[in-house]
């Protein structure tokens, strides 16, 4: 089965959901209130859960709950059809010390056009449910702040199967072990390529893992998002996650491990990204493979990049600089293609070792590093243009083509 990602194909169902549910928002049947703990004035309702109630015996379409004050309660939505939940200001659902057998604060099964607005999702720690579980459904998440979520639900959100949900202008935080974790095949947008959907960037901070793509799931990550002090920023094991496009500067920052790819999984930017200040590794790949496109930053990092066991690495038209180690490290049984790459400032420029090679290719790119710029050890290799390459100890470095790419081409004549 195919797990290649059509970036135009999600970008454009995202696009789609959004304009849906702006449309569809001028058609619910019903609105109703709800004051909790902490509000002010007359409500219909005083819990989520009553509300809900109220509504599905109208039908489990085209509602919306507008919530005042501090609800302390768990929330299953099961077969909805275009509903929005919308928080006034200061307004929150925090779980109950008791979630009664539930795994998230907001559980969202088999529903379409599910929106939540501006409400701050709180919960009771690393042993409690997640602020929102997602199954089969689609779900818009805008201003909101998902925050202290435990292992019940995998963290701040889990999204499972057939699944595609939106996340703009909010902050995920605090959350174990992950902040976002999405399973094949489902598909998590974070950011947005408007401002207008996203006046604030959104934030992924505090959390074991920022951001987790397992199993062919697949996660965008859009805008000027920020996935910062997090053990791991980004993982994605068996998944895929992209970082799109040239709308503004995705930043993965201050984290012991900026992005990890392992098991087959695959990592894809595409204009500005800047990975910076992670203090293991700003890049990590194991059974992986990365394309790493232009206007990247690679910086002040431990060490730059790092492709072993089996892994694979195309680099292109950016900066892998001023890392504390080594700028980039192909190891065992790896590869790279490193296109104008300026390699610079590292404590040594790039060190390919057991069974691997690298292809360097440009002009003065792979220069002034504390140690040397190009270093192979005696079972791995190097090739390209030499003139890339400041200092070079790589015996077996050969400035045309690989031996065998020369002797078909004379076959062939």
């Amino acid at each position: 089965m195919s797990t290649s990602f059509d970036l135009r194909k999600w970008m454009g169902l995202a696009s789609m959901f959004l304009l849906v549910v702006s449309l569809t928002a001028q058609l619910r049947a019903t609105t109703v209130s709800v004051g909790c703990a902490g509000s002010s004035g007359t409500f219909d309702f005083t819990s989520v859960n009553d509300a809900l109630a109220s509504l599905a015996t109208m039908g489990k379409q085209n509602h919306a709950i507008i919530v005042s004050g501090t609800c302390t309660e768990t929330i299953a939505l099961d077969d909805w059809d275009n509903l929005l939940l919308f928080g006034n200001v200061g307004a929150g659902i925090f779980a109950p010390a008791d979630p009664g057998g539930h795994i998230g604060i907001i559980e969202i099964t088999h529903s379409k056009k599910i929106a939540i607005r501006g409400l701050k999702l709180h919960s009771t720690g690393s042993s409690g449910p997640g602020p929102i579980f997602v199954l089969n459904s689609s779900v818009d998440v805008f201003q909101c702040t998902l925050e202290n979520g435990g292992t019940l639900a995998g963290g701040g959100m889990f999204v499972q199967g057939d699944s595609n949900v939106h996340v703009h202008a909010s902050v995920i935080q605090n959350n174990d072990p992950n902040g976002v974790r999405v399973d094949g095949p489902g598909f998590v947008e974070v950011g947005d390529v408007s401002t207008a959907l996203e006046p604030t960037p959104s934030i992924i901070q505090g959390n074991g893992v920022g951001l987790e793509a397992r199993n062919n799931g697949i996660v965008s990550i859009h805008g000027k998002t920020i996935i910062q002090n997090n053990a791991l920023g980004v993982e994605v094991s068996g998944g895929q996650a992209v970082f799109c496009c040239d709308d503004g500067q995705r930043q993965v920052l201050n984290n012991q491990i900026g992005i990890f790819v392992i098991t087959g999984g695959r990592l894809e930017t595409i204009g500005p990204v800047l990975v910076q200040g992670n203090t293991a590794f700003g890049i990590a790949l194991r059974s992986g493979s990365a394309t790493i496109g232009s206007d990247n930053t690679i910086q002040e990092n431990g060490i730059g990049i790092q492709a072993r066991g089996n892994s694979h690495l195309q680099l292109s038209s950016g900066k892998v600089i001023n890392n504390s180690s080594t700028g980039i490290v192909i190891r065992d049984n790896s590869s790279a293609i490193i296109a104008d790459e300026v390699v610079s400032d590292n404590a040594a420029g790039i060190l390919a070792l057991i069974l691997s090679s690298v292809q360097v290719t440009g002009t003065n790119t792979v220069t002034g590093n504390r140690g040397t710029d190009l270093a192979c050890r005696i079972d791995s290799f190097g090739y390209g243009e030499r003139t890339a390459i400041g200092t070079l100890r790589c015996a077996h470095f050969d400035a045309n083509e690989l031996p065998e790419d020369h002797n078909r081409s004379h076959r062939e004549e």
